[in-house]
Parts: structure tokens; sequence; C-alpha cells
């Protein structure tokens, strides 16, 4: 084991005594050392790692468009949802993208001021505000959808269409709520 190895307690430490290992029965050969599989990593096992590895690299496909547009992904979430669901909340969108209202106030009063939603009187109760996309809203959303499902099939271009379809499919079943 290598000092580096022993002193951080990392993953290498079985790859290193596998190599001690490999020396003492004489085969010190540079290239058989090199050929020795990589020691599993604690990270690659976890869940909330690989997820986090994942979005990163998809994000990085779907950055270019949004900031195009002075658009973060938050940004893009609430306005893709007043496009497909005009006429709910804040509080209800809050809830279906599973964010504290507060938070939602900045991103609202943004895309609000960009003229992308716009809030109007609920018919059925005059207290609370829709929110609705305007016209240069949902150009923007439709255009967007449109890039960022294409900048999504290059990230996961090493997947087939089931296997992306079965991917989103799983990682739904982490993150939606349980049903009864």
């Amino acid at each position: 084991m290598t000092a580096q190895a022993a002193q951080h307690g990392g993953a290498d430490s079985s790859r290193d005594s596998r190599r001690a290992s490999a020396d003492a029965a004489g085969e010190a050969d540079p290239a058989h050392a090199a050929a020795l599989p990589p020691a599993p990593d604690a990270l690659d096992t976890l869940v909330g790692y690989n997820c986090r590895r994942a979005y990163l690299a998809v994000i990085e496909h779907s950055m270019k468009h949004l900031s195009e547009h002075a658009l973060r992904p938050a940004s893009f979430s609430v306005l893709s949802l007043v496009h497909h669901e005009p006429g709910l909340n804040s509080r209800q969108i809050a809830k279906t993208l599973g964010v504290h209202p507060p938070n939602l106030v900045p991103i609202i009063g943004a895309l609000e001021a960009r003229k992308l939603i716009e809030r109007r009187p609920d018919p059925s109760d005059a207290r609370s505000l829709g929110l609705h996309p305007t016209v240069d809203g949902r150009r923007l959303a439709v255009r967007l959808e449109r890039q960022l499902a294409q900048a999504e099939r290059q990230a996961t271009s090493m997947l087939s269409d089931d296997e992306r379809q079965t991917l989103i499919a799983l990682l739904a079943r982490i993150w939606a709520p349980k049903r009864p």
C-alpha cells in the first residue's frame, strides 16, 4: 500500500495491496500492474454521487441553450411548467417542483419582469393569482424544450432509447411522491 493511500484510507488501498501481492509473487511487471482492474471506489457505489455526476454531464449540454436566454435550470422549470399548466399559482408550482415557496419568489419575479409569464386572477378564486405564459414565454418554452431534449439526447448518446426511458422511469421512482 502506498503511503498516500494508507494516509487517506482511500479506495486505492485494495488495488495497492493486490499489486504488492503480485510483486511478492514475482509479477512486478509494470504492464501487468497497470492491467489490474480498478478497485471499486466507495463513491461509485452511492446513488446520490452517481445521480449528481450524471446530472452534471447532462446539464453541461443544456446550459449553453439556457444561458443564451439568461435562464437557469430552475427558471426554465418554472417557465415550462407554466407553459404546460397555465393558471397554477406559486404554491402549486412550488409543490410540483418540490421547492419552498419563498425560493420561487425571485424566479417568478424575474420571469415576470422579462415578460415571459404574467399573473392573472383565478376565475374561481379572485384572491388567488394564476401564472400564465405570455406569447414570448410560450415561444421560448417550446424552443428551449426542443433544444434541451436534443442536448439531453447528445449527453446520453451512449444509451439506447429504451435505456434512456428506463433510466428516466427508475429516477422518477426515487423522487416521485409515493402513491398508495
